[in-house]
Formats: structure tokens, sequence, C-alpha cells
């Protein structure tokens, strides 16, 4: 599975995540991505539409990180409009900040 194949209408150019697996299913509302952490425990990356009409929620930010524990939600960590906030979202929960 990859975002462009499962989304092939997204309409931006998706950002990179470095160490994350493509885990994009074309039954979910936007493309995902996953980084395993260890000990069961992941972050997943839920990246919208650059156009906020083509949102299932149009007043939802386009970026969503997610704690996961055995493949399971366990809460947001962060929901943003802006690419960078995410990484440094993702790279302070890697390095043990806000766990």
């Amino acid at each position: 599975m990859n975002y462009k194949t499962q989304f092939p209408d997204f309409d931006d150019q998706m950002p990179e995540f470095v160490g994350f697996v493509d885990t994009s299913w074309h039954n979910d509302v936007c493309p995902s991505f996953q980084l395993d952490l260890g000990d069961g425990q992941g972050l997943r990356v839920w990246v919208d539409y650059a156009d906020k009409t083509r949102r299932e929620c149009p007043e939802s930010k386009r970026f969503a990180l997610d704690l996961m524990q055995e493949d399971e939600f366990v809460k947001t960590l962060i929901q943003t409009d802006n690419v960078e906030v995410l990484n440094w979202a993702i790279n302070d929960f890697k390095t043990g900040e806000t766990r």
C-alpha cells in the first residue's frame, strides 16, 4: 500500500517522514504513515488534503499526530496546519521530551 495508489487524487506533494512506513488505506479519510517506537508503541501521522473543501471535516487541521499502542489509537498528540510544527512534535516525542 502507498498513498499514491490508495489516494490517487491527493492534491499536494507529500512531506517526507523519515523512518515512517506508509500505512495509507483507501477507506480512511486521508493518507497515514506510522513509526514503530518499540515495545508496541508507535506514532501515526495523518496528512489531509491541502484543499480544505476536500477534507471530511473542512475545519480540521491538515496534519495530526497520534500515539499508538499495539496498532490501536491511544490519543492525538497534536493537530496543526504547519508541517514544521508537526516535525518538531515528532522529534520531541521520539527523544522522550513529551513521554
